[in-house]
């Protein structure tokens, strides 16, 4: 049996050789990518051959060109057709579910975990906790979405969220707390306690009694409170007052104080970092002081990857990866994420029409983003509302204090007076802004009227720089003006006015009720006759 050696030394050699036939060697892949190169160009002449054939079967008159000649003119024809359909041609990338990018119940929350359980574990422990961190932060989300679950859940603590401070400095606080004590106490289910007797503090101490619970306050936003009334706050050197001084001028901060005393009580402070000596003001106690930073660098990656993996971008391998990259880079620039600038930047994805970094490098980058969403959001109030864009960003520019960049309350009435619009096309643009989450409304617990605000204050920079990009156009036009009536002799007078390309974007910005020609109407109106005197010479240098 001569055969069996020679089996048995390839059976053992196919065992230790690579199989390369399945996969295939780089010169084979090569050979393969060539071929179907020659085919498809083979199969595109051939195309072209069969189009020429017939073509000349319906005109006969061009029997009189040669092959070479029809194939490189029908050659010619399907270019100049891609190029003017590539764009359509061009798979990009778009938002197919535009729910996804909701992050105020995900994303804001998703990564301060560790805060909220830092924040139970310490208020076992202390009766005072300042809660410090930039604007921006993330602080009234924690709050709101992270720590105030976390107690409901535990069943040993009342927490009582209060945010506003009504129009006085000393009943407003009190009113305040009455309402949110109202709402809490109808959170808990606690019927024992009658709510309608709830409008003295006093009655704090007897909340752990009747309902079994601990109460906890939590001052949100006291900084604005602080703000708002400043001057109370300040003795007369000019400094600011002790946590005594403020229980003897302010009655409602006398009786927080003294439940504190009494260990009847616990408190969190919540400020920006910037204003953080105003939390001086309360130190009823000694304080721990919990400073919350930015998110880690690379969350922002994490976050992004999920709307991938969840479908919510169709066609994302053509262009979605890189402006992911770049998105990312650019929320990561300082090493750490704001959570409220990636929450707007999330958010604008979706006014995009494709998620590109060719379409964010337009838009002017993160800023430019930011000032789109605001912009979108403006002119689909105008169109719900019937009122111009101008009127809307206007409203806008009301709730914000541009030294401070912060959101100020105002009421309806006084935007319908400042609009001299009607009340039900302002407040139609109201809803909808706060549907999308540009503005909120409150009550306030002094006057009962219903208050207007931006979302957040962060949104504030976003508003100014939209105004600010509006602005750059109107001060175009009323620069070049300016030069036109400065211009000596017609040469200089002609060169000054607006070219056609640039008239044409200023008339759309005019259109669109971004921007009003005001005094300038008159040479607008001579660059517009320059614009139609470039279109009628042009054709007739080009036929000449």
């Amino acid at each position: 049996m001569p055969t069996l050696p020679v089996q048995e030394e390839k059976s053992e050699r196919a065992k230790v050789e690579p199989k390369t036939s399945q996969v295939g060697s780089p010169v084979s892949t090569q050979l393969k990518d060539i071929t179907a190169i020659v085919t498809l160009g083979t199969g595109l002449l051939a195309a072209l051959g069969s189009f020429v054939d017939k073509l000349s079967d319906l005109l006969p008159f061009l029997a009189n060109f040669s092959k070479s000649t029809l194939l490189a003119f029908s050659a010619s024809c399907f270019f100049l057709a891609y190029l003017v359909q590539r764009k359509r041609l061009r798979r990009k990338p778009v938002l197919v579910n535009p729910e996804l990018l909701d992050l105020t119940s995900k994303g804001w929350i998703v990564g301060r975990e560790e805060d909220v359980k830092n924040i139970v574990r310490l208020l076992r422990e202390v009766e005072l906790l300042w809660l410090v961190g930039e604007s921006g932060c993330g602080k009234s989300t924690l709050l709101q979405l992270g720590l105030m679950p976390e107690l409901k859940q535990s069943h040993y603590k009342l927490p009582i969220y209060i945010d506003s401070y009504g129009s006085d400095w000393s009943v407003g606080p009190e009113q305040a707390l009455n309402q949110a004590l109202r709402v809490a106490l109808r959170d808990a289910e606690a019927n024992s306690v009658q709510v309608a007797d709830c409008d003295r503090v006093e009655l704090l101490s007897a909340v752990q009694r009747e309902t079994g619970r601990a109460p906890l306050l939590i001052f949100d936003q006291f900084d604005d409170y602080y703000l708002r009334y400043r001057s109370e706050f300040v003795n007369s050197q000019g400094g600011i007052i002790s946590a005594t001084e403020l229980s003897v001028r302010n009655g409602f901060w006398k009786q927080i104080a003294n439940l504190l005393g009494q260990h009847k009580l616990q408190c969190v402070f919540a400020s920006r970092d910037d204003t953080s000596v105003a939390l001086e003001v309360v130190r009823y106690a000694n304080p721990q002081i919990y400073p919350l930073s930015r998110l880690r660098a690379g969350y922002v990656t994490g976050l992004l990857s999920e709307f991938t993996s969840s479908g919510a971008i169709e066609n994302a391998d053509y262009g979605w990866p890189e402006l992911q990259s770049r998105l990312a880079a650019d929320l990561e620039a300082t090493g750490s994420v704001l959570p409220i600038q990636m929450h707007i930047a999330v958010s604008s994805l979706g006014v995009l029409p494709q998620l590109t970094i060719s379409e964010y490098r337009r838009r002017g980058g993160l800023r430019g983003l930011e000032a789109t969403y605001i912009g979108y959001h403006v002119a689909e109030a105008a169109r719900h509302s019937m009122l111009t864009e101008s009127s809307v960003r206007k409203l806008l520019i009301e709730m914000i204090d541009p030294v401070a960049k912060k959101t100020v309350p105002i009421t309806s009435a006084q935007l319908v007076e400042k609009l001299a619009d009607k009340r039900t096309n302002v407040e139609a643009a109201l809803t909808y802004l706060e549907s999308r989450q540009i503005l909120r409304s409150r009550v306030d617990d002094k006057t009962g009227s219903v208050v207007w605000l931006l979302y957040h204050d962060y949104l504030s920079g976003a508003v100014l720089e939209l105004q600010r990009r509006l602005n750059q156009w109107q001060a175009y036009l009323r620069d070049s003006a300016a030069s036109f009536r400065s211009a000596r002799g017609l040469v200089d007078s002609w060169r000054t006015l607006l070219s056609p390309l640039t008239q044409i974007r200023i008339l759309a910005q005019r259109v669109r009720g971004q921007l009003t020609y005001g005094e300038d109407r008159q040479f607008a109106m001579l660059s517009t006759v320059k614009l139609i005197l470039n279109y009628l010479t042009c054709p007739s240098l080009l036929q000449w």
